[in-house]
This record gives C-alpha cells, sequence and structure tokens, in this order.
C-alpha cells in the first residue's frame, strides 16, 4: 500500500462492507480497517485502498450496481492528522 495518502470506503452496514473488500480483495490491494472516528456514519468496518486504485473501486461498484447511498469514498490525504474529505462520485 502506497504511503502517499489512501481513500477509504466506509459502508452503511458490515454485510456491504465484506461483499465489496471479496470483490476488491483479487485485483486491488486493500484492507479492512476500523472506521476512523472522524468518519461517524459508518457501520464501523472500511476498506483502505491506494489513491491511484480510485478509478477501479468506482468502476467496480458500478459494475456491481452497488447503490451509491450506501457507500461513502473518503481522500485520507498524505498527512496523519488530516481531516477526511468526501470524494463525490457519480454513479
Amino acid at each position: 500500500m502506497t504511503k502517499n495518502g489512501f481513500i477509504l470506503i466506509a459502508f452503511d452496514s458490515t454485510h456491504l462492507a465484506i461483499k465489496v473488500e471479496r470483490m476488491l480483495k483479487g485485483a486491488i490491494d486493500v484492507e479492512m480497517i476500523p472506521t476512523p472516528r472522524s468518519i461517524t456514519a459508518s457501520c464501523g468496518l472500511s476498506i483502505k485502498a491506494a489513491q491511484e486504485e480510485f478509478d477501479h473501486v468506482k468502476k467496480t461498484l458500478k459494475d456491481a450496481d452497488i447503490d451509491r447511498k450506501l457507500i461513502r469514498i473518503y481522500d485520507m490525504g498524505c498527512e496523519k492528522h488530516s481531516m477526511p474529505e468526501e470524494i463525490i462520485w457519480e454513479k
């Protein structure tokens, strides 16, 4: 995983988090982690992936017809203490 920052995918349900992890795991390097406290709307599990994998993540979610309202993607930046910024992505 890159040290230049990462994206974080937060979910409304644990079931969906596990489903998406399985979809992504074979294609890109992902890690299931506890959702940081700075992100309040979540089931408690998130997926961490390199920033450069965002297009692949977006395409995978679109191809699987995952409801956009159940997922939030954040740019975690490269600074350890920077606040996450939600990435607005289209379906």
